[in-house]
């Protein structure tokens, strides 16, 4: 028990300090076409939700910032936002494989909706067996199906 509470502090604490930046690609005036950088390894990306199970997620009027996940430079850990709460763990990737293994999460409540999509996102981390590059978009596989859709964060960590 206390290792578990020690874990999750510790956790809470690593996560604390990581900020969102803004979490959508700009939108392009020109007609130039956009060159898109394929990517073959998630090591040292940063990406935000924005499709759920098939359903757009819209930005919160309420100020709370908008999930996402951090593939951290060590090729191992991942950290992330829920929606109302920060989560860490492992993660392992083998080409279009992709496993998160169990994430340690903080247990804040927010606004129901928020806690509502938390669920849902937390669920499809869960059952995550690979992912795969669509344009700029990672889409992330889970039970053969795209179950959820992020954008990658412009700006630096």
């Amino acid at each position: 028990m206390n290792v578990r509470i020690l874990t999750l502090a510790l956790v809470s604490t690593l996560l604390a300090g990581c900020a969102q930046t803004s979490h959508r690609a700009p939108a392009s005036t020109s007609s130039a076409p956009v060159k898109v950088q394929k990517i073959t390894d998630l090591t040292g990306t940063r990406w935000t939700l924005i499709v759920l199970e098939g359903q757009p997620i819209e930005p919160s009027s309420t100020g709370w910032a908008a999930p996402g996940l951090d593939f951290a430079a060590d090729g191992q850990s991942v950290v992330g936002f829920s929606g109302v709460n920060r989560f860490g763990g492992r993660y392992s990737q083998d080409g279009a494989a992709l496993d998160f293994g169990p994430l340690a999460m903080t247990r804040r409540a927010g606004p129901p909706e928020l806690m509502q999509t938390e669920s849902r996102f937390t669920r499809v981390l869960s059952s995550v067996t690979g992912w795969r590059q669509r344009g700029a978009n990672l889409e992330l596989i889970a039970a053969n199906q795209v179950g959820a859709v992020l954008a990658p964060v412009v700006g630096k960590k």
